[in-house]
């Protein structure tokens, strides 16, 4: 996994365990993730291969891990900014996919 995938999953695992003082929470990212990916979002690039290693190391399915995924990257974009998100991606291939933003 590249050194920018591992910073985002750092920084989103902060994000999850800091406590949080906004009005936004996880069931927010959740839901939100949850209506941006349809049953057949089709990952590629990077973001496949993060599928497949969450699917692997976590014994998860494709779909959990897609969803699950999508939804950290949802907090991200809602606790880091758009910006930081659209750096991430254009570093990361595949992960607007994750976003509901089509294949990339």
């Amino acid at each position: 996994m590249n050194a920018i995938l591992k910073q985002f999953l750092l920084v989103s695992s902060i994000y999850l365990l800091a406590p949080n003082a906004g009005a936004f929470g996880l069931n927010d990212a959740l839901n939100t993730g949850a209506m941006a990916l349809s049953p057949t979002t089709e990952v590629s690039g990077e973001a496949q291969q993060l599928v497949g290693q969450l699917t692997n190391q976590l014994g998860v399915t494709q779909a959990q891990a897609v969803g699950g995924t999508g939804a950290l990257l949802q907090l991200a974009q809602n606790q880091l900014g758009q910006d930081a998100i659209n750096n991430l991606s254009g570093e990361t291939s595949g992960l607007s996919s994750l976003l509901g933003g089509g294949g990339g």
